[in-house]
């Protein structure tokens, strides 16, 4: 008897929430200023393929206000960005990660979030930010 793997899918809500999940990681861990860049540039990258899917999905939990602060903050490349102004963003990121979880456990999504890269994306040399950013930009036009 054989088995067959059963891909692991993801729907647009999660993969936007581990992307946002992933990028505050990326700068709350962020110890140099190349590395502090990289993840502000990750920022950056992640909102603005969520300002494009939360337009074409009419997205209810997304605040224009704060996409606008965080778009503003991120394209600063480090220059006069604040502690305080990092601090933030990581919490936006969080908090909207949250809510597009809807209350379901975002650890486990986030474990199926790198199974369905591993299966997927990995093996085409996408890191797992661009990965998950692509997967949103693909799902947003599905819907």
């Amino acid at each position: 008897m054989s088995f067959a793997a059963i891909p692991v899918r993801l729907s647009l809500e999660e993969s936007s929430a581990v992307a946002l999940l992933e990028a505050a990681e990326e700068l709350s861990t962020a110890h140099d200023a190349e590395r502090f860049v990289a993840a502000l540039d990750t920022n950056h990258r992640v909102w603005m393929a969520l300002s494009d899917v939360a337009r074409r999905s009419a997205w209810k939990v997304f605040e224009r206000r704060l996409a606008d602060f965080v778009m503003t903050t991120t394209c600063k490349a480090g220059k006069g960005v604040r502690d305080d102004d990092v601090e933030t963003l990581i919490g936006i990121n969080r908090d909207l990660s949250s809510r597009l979880a809807n209350g379901r456990d975002l650890g486990a999504i986030r474990l199926r979030a790198h199974l369905a890269w591993q299966e997927g994306g990995k093996g085409r040399g996408l890191s797992l930010d661009r990965w998950l950013i692509a997967e949103m930009e693909r799902k947003a036009q599905a819907h």
